[in-house]
């Protein structure tokens, strides 16, 4: 059994770790739609009960996001996506509902399927999201097809080839590539890695302390590369008094 395979065996993790980003990276690598690639079909229910199929969609373009209530890049990337699905009509959003990036005792990993609505309910209802949700299967089958990011983005044409796949989601370049569209152009095939605007929400100590909660700020607290560990040391005081006493009680 290879590392990759041993790590997705415990798709709903418990406690993040920073120590599997390689693995994570290298399943993208190996397993995200190429620029170009035709998607393959695939149907989810959605949150409200009905059922969801990309074939249904074909004809424009079509926004897949991936996202958990406990990722605070996904969240503080939101309000610019749903401005995005009101400005894009023709378009088609939605976001797919995946494993917590950062589990803790206020929302804990997911054991079954009614879990996953419990936290993706919750999502919708404090952040008043209008994009269709959709519910990943447990073992996250939909979520690894496309690489297995905490909020990868992808743009798909309107016979459902990649146009834009960005491991971390930028609005502003999906606004450039539905820009295009609505201009009658073909979009110029956008490719990232790398993490996106920050956003003006919360800090992700907060974000991650108030979704997830102590234990949860605790994990993305050990093992966390030096940039993570000092934007964690200028945190707000509760922030740094909730880390510490978790630390100490671990």
């Amino acid at each position: 059994m290879n590392d990759i395979t041993s790590y997705f065996r415990d798709y709903n993790y418990a406690h993040f770790d920073f120590t599997k980003e390689s693995l994570e990276k290298l399943h993208w690598h190996e397993h995200a739609p190429a620029l170009g690639a035709t998607v393959e079909d695939f149907e989810l229910p959605v949150i409200d009960g009905n059922e969801w199929r990309l074939s249904d969609c074909l004809g424009a373009p079509v926004v897949i996001e991936f996202g958990s209530f406990t990722c605070p890049i996904f969240c503080g990337r939101i309000e610019a996506m749903e401005d995005l699905a009101a400005s894009f009509p023709d378009a088609t959003f939605v976001i797919i509902y995946v494993r917590e990036a950062h589990p803790g005792e206020v929302t804990p990993s997911h054991d079954g399927m009614e879990d996953k609505i419990a936290a993706a309910t919750r999502l919708q209802s404090s952040e008043q999201i209008q994009r269709e949700i959709l519910l990943d299967h447990v073992d996250g089958s939909i979520h690894r097809r496309f690489g297995a990011n905490y909020n990868g983005v992808f743009v798909l044409d309107a016979q459902a080839r990649v146009v834009l796949r960005r491991r971390w989601n930028e609005p502003s370049d999906v606004r450039r590539a539905l820009s295009a569209f609505a201009d009658g152009r073909y979009p110029v095939p956008s490719d990232a890695l790398s993490f996106g605007t920050p956003c003006d929400r919360l800090p992700p100590g907060e974000e991650i302390l108030n979704r997830g909660g102590v234990q949860a700020l605790v994990d993305f607290a050990s093992n966390a590369p030096t940039g993570i560990a000092r934007m964690l040391e200028a945190s707000s005081t509760r922030v740094r008094q909730c880390l510490e006493i978790g630390l100490h009680s671990s």
